[in-house]
């Protein structure tokens, strides 16, 4: 039970830091900063970023484009997510 606690305060903490990769993956000049906060965003599995994966499936960077491709799928696959893409 203590390690269940653990790791869902580890997912609290991260989750506050989702606005922050949500407008790094978008908005930053830098290609391998976009793709680690798309990166982080994907680790975290927030449903509700599916407007910044759409913007990022338009990124100059094609390693970048493919990365919001595979996370696009797998939030349109994931359960925990059913409930946010009826909503969308």
């Amino acid at each position: 039970m203590r390690v269940t606690a653990a790791s869902d305060l580890e997912q609290l903490q991260a989750a506050k830091g989702i606005p922050d990769f949500e407008r790094l993956a978008v908005n930053d000049p830098n290609e391998n900063v976009r793709w680690a906060a798309l990166h982080a965003l994907m680790d975290l599995a927030d449903c509700n970023s599916a407007e910044v994966l759409t913007h990022a499936l338009d990124d100059s960077s094609e390693s970048n484009r493919a990365l919001a491709a595979l996370m696009v799928e797998t939030v349109k696959s994931e359960k925990t997510c059913a409930g946010v893409n009826d909503a969308q």
